[in-house]
């Protein structure tokens, strides 16, 4: 019995579809379905028409979320599910005479994909709960490395018009220490009233025995002393700086939330990129 390759290019609201067979034609045109239960249905229903299940080879491409709960779909319906990294279409597509990028062109190069054997790094693990879940945690994970990215950026310009210099003093202005003393330091009525003894107790905590923990607590106060931000936009700048911080606490806590999940769930999968000197458990989830 040969084999009967199905190419799926998902999107948001809709799904478009294309089947093969082993010498390469068509054999059912292109179709779009609704990016809903009856749309999978109705696509299931078409694939039965056409041939038994069993040799029927699905290939997807990975599209952020949108693919995800058609793969769940046709996994519980024992269907063989295959998963393509975007770059990997990506380059067959460039590999074809006509480059043109359409959804129904895509759904063809990754029935292409499935037909020619192309193997990829996700399959053993798509009907795998565990794996999946722990695939789930890891775009959480990504989304809040994100924020706490931008909440660096919007950190950086806000203490460039208030406190010019203070984040060149820092290699990560969100360290712990760096966040202690901007606590300390940003209240409306008493701007800056933290003392260099202060600032060294902190630093003293953080910072080990090969820093010059007395010249950095001065430099720090230099940055606050020397300050020309206007009065008008300090209370403003102020409540921006605090605003940030209280997100970062935020944040800090679902990252480490987050990493908890991740470590139990690659535990419990043990992949064999986990045994790579260097790759930890979050590390494991990402790649």
């Amino acid at each position: 019995m040969e084999n009967i390759y199905v190419g799926i290019d998902v999107s948001k609201y809709k799904f478009d579809t294309c089947i093969k067979n082993e010498i390469n034609e068509l054999l059912m045109k292109a179709r779009t379905y609704d990016q809903s239960k009856d749309g999978m249905e109705r696509f299931t229903k078409d694939l039965k028409e056409i041939t038994n299940q069993n040799n029927i080879l699905i290939g997807l491409e990975a599209s952020g979320k949108y693919h995800r709960n058609l793969m769940h779909y046709l996994l519980k319906q024992n269907l063989r599910v295959r998963e393509f990294n975007p770059l990997e279409i990506s380059a067959l597509r460039k590999g074809r005479i006509r480059k043109t990028k359409t959804d129904k062109i895509d759904a063809e190069v990754i029935a292409d994909a499935v037909r020619w054997d192309v193997k990829t790094n996700t399959e053993r693990y798509l009907a795998d709960e565990e794996y999946l879940k722990m695939k789930e945690m890891s775009s959480i994970y990504n989304r809040v490395v994100s924020k706490i990215t931008d909440l660096k950026i919007e950190l950086h310009l806000a203490l460039s018009s208030l406190c010019p210099g203070y984040d060149s003093l820092f290699s990560n202005i969100l360290s712990s220490t760096s966040v202690e003393i901007l606590k300390r330091s940003m209240k409306q009525t008493r701007l800056f009233q933290i003392s260099e003894k202060e600032i060294i107790k902190i630093l003293d905590r953080n910072y080990s025995n090969g820093t010059d923990i007395g010249k950095l607590a001065r430099d720090i106060r230099d940055t606050f002393n020397n300050s020309t931000c206007p009065d008008y936009a300090k209370e403003a700048l102020v409540t921006d700086v605090k605003f940030i911080l209280m997100q970062y606490d935020t944040l800090k806590k679902q990252k480490q939330q987050i990493e908890k999940k991740i470590k139990r769930s690659v535990q419990k999968i043990n992949p064999e990129s986990l045994s790579i000197p260097g790759v930890g458990e979050t590390t494991c989830s990402i790649i």
